[in-house]
């Protein structure tokens, strides 16, 4: 019999996996480096997020990120893959 994956932990909200791990390296460089998409593509994304049934008003609940941040960084995706760009 085939065990089911486990859910990963949260913590303060964030799922604790390694692609989490990767992922806040991938933002980390970008805020040091001082990289951003254009306002367009930031704009565009989160309007996204707002029209989602899983963003609180400043936090998505699949990854549980601060989404005013999140759309502005070049390497960053959505989890639910609803960003096109």
């Amino acid at each position: 019999m085939k065990r089911l994956p486990r859910a990963p932990k949260r913590i303060g909200g964030v799922p604790v996996t390694k692609q989490t791990g990767k992922n806040l390296a991938g933002a980390a460089l970008d805020i040091i480096l001082g990289r951003a998409v254009g306002e367009e593509i930031a704009k565009e994304r989160l309007d996204m997020c707002q029209n989602c049934e899983l963003f609180n008003g400043s936090r998505c609940q699949a990854c549980g990120c601060f989404m005013k941040t999140k759309v502005r960084l070049p390497t960053s995706h959505c989890p639910l893959h609803k960003w096109t760009r």
